[in-house]
């Protein structure tokens, strides 16, 4: 007689299905299995209940939602292939994604009939993060809105209790940036801002401009986007810089001079009206001396752009509060500086950035004062989304080479942020070989 283990989350959906458990032993004991029944009593239960049941039962039937079904399979990854039961499922939840997807009645008798007459066969299970799935990984808004949801509503209106959450929810929508291993490959994650995909995660910022440098910057250094400052573009001048940007490459309009909220926002309304897009770079100076922004009046004219449907990318002295602050108003990204503009002094408020970095959930981009490649690679092996630079370029000996330089620096940080950092002893150290084994 063959072992089966009947997995029960009485709390799924309904909840009816308790008043089906006696049918549906009575069924698996004429087709000669022997049942043990669980009631799971808190989550990952189900997990727990496999785990200390490694290679005792031939097959499990898991009657749940779609997240005991989860709880299943997590317990049944952590065995060996040769442990691992056959599984059934009975959709009991409020939605059952996972049965609809594969064609599984809802009906609990028809249900229960096939989860051990039916043929097996395989599915993939995918592994984010630390943690296992059978068809679908979420993260962000949408697993907000699943735990967010009352199970009341889910039990009154079923899938659009959903959908009414995920309204409510909608002005909260944010980017993220992925790493996907597979089978057969990697893919490597994509630098999004403002719903736009970028494969540079370099930033040619405004300044120091000349043909040279924006052909090298974009060229040499893969550069995507461009930051210009609106009063810099007008004809009036020698070299109109709107003339050397490529096709294809975003325009960044700052509000460089403005002094106040409202000057800000009166440069990016004319920036828009100019054409050149629904980006730009909040920039609030009074300090003439350390060019240090207002990050009182960058909140302000963030939340006031972001109302009017900007891709605001607010630059900012590195606080948290501020930065929480922006994130609630609007802000696509933060900016904050790593030292002031066009000293080239490199990481100076290295510790707040990573503070920003590990707090807030929106790609931190590090603007101003980036001297080096090498400071471009730290920061982003700290866990930066981009790096803004212009000066080290510009005054660069070999403005070609330097660009290049930059990329391949921002490339290398990025690539080591996504693998991992080695450890790092405190004391003492640690052989990369062992010191035994020695021939005399």
């Amino acid at each position: 007689m063959k072992k089966l283990l009947l997995l029960v989350n009485t709390h799924s959906g309904r909840g009816d299905i308790q008043g089906m458990i006696g049918s549906i032993i009575d069924y698996y004991n004429k087709k000669d299995f022997e049942v043990t029944v669980y009631i799971t009593q808190r989550r990952a239960h189900a997990t727990d209940i496999l785990l200390k049941n490694k290679g005792v039962y031939d097959n499990v039937v898991c009657c749940g939602g779609d997240g005991t079904l989860n709880e299943v399979i997590t317990g049944l990854m952590d065995m060996e292939k040769d442990q691992r039961p056959i599984v059934g499922y009975i959709p009991c939840g409020s939605t059952n994604d996972f049965a609809t997807g594969l064609g599984i009645k809802t009906s609990y008798t028809d249900a229960y009939k096939l989860a051990v007459d039916g043929k097996p066969f395989p599915i993939d299970i995918g592994k984010f993060n630390d943690s296992y799935f059978s068809y679908v990984a979420a993260f962000g808004m949408f697993t907000s809105i699943s735990y967010e949801t009352p199970q009341i509503y889910k039990n009154l209106l079923g899938y659009q209790a959903y959908v009414i959450e995920g309204i409510k929810q909608i002005s909260k929508l944010e980017s993220y940036n992925l790493r996907i291993s597979y089978d057969n490959g990697i893919i490597e994650d994509k630098f999004i801002l403002g719903g736009k995909e970028f494969h540079s995660r370099f930033i040619l910022g405004s300044g120091k401009y000349n043909l040279n440098l924006i052909k090298a910057a974009v060229e040499q250094g893969g550069a995507e986007i461009i930051t210009l400052a609106l009063r810099r573009a007008n004809t009036q001048e020698s070299e109109n810089i709107l003339d050397f940007i490529p096709k294809g490459v975003t325009l960044l309009p700052n509000t460089s001079g403005a002094r106040t909220a409202e000057e800000a926002v009166r440069i990016a309304r004319l920036s828009r009206a100019m054409g050149c897009g629904d980006f730009v770079k909040v920039e609030i100076m009074r300090d003439a001396k350390y060019l240090f922004p207002d990050n009182y009046e960058t909140v302000k004219a963030t939340e006031i752009l972001a109302k009017e449907g900007f891709v605001v990318l607010p630059y900012m002295n590195p606080d948290l509060n501020v930065a929480r602050d922006l994130q609630n108003a609007g802000a696509a990204a933060v900016m904050p500086l790593a030292a002031p503009i066009g000293s080239n002094k490199g990481l100076a408020t290295k510790a707040m950035i990573q503070v920003l970095i590990d707090e807030i959930d929106l790609p931190i981009i590090v603007d101003a004062g980036i001297g080096k490649p090498s400071q471009a690679c730290e920061a982003m092996e700290m866990g930066a989304a981009a790096i803004m630079a212009n000066t080290a370029i510009a005054t660069a000996g070999n403005v070609p080479e330097m660009a290049a330089a930059f990329k391949l620096a921002i490339e290398a940080g990025r690539k080591a942020y996504l693998t991992g950092m080695g450890r790092v002893l405190a004391r003492g150290g640690s052989a990369s070989d062992p010191l035994t084994g020695f021939l005399h």
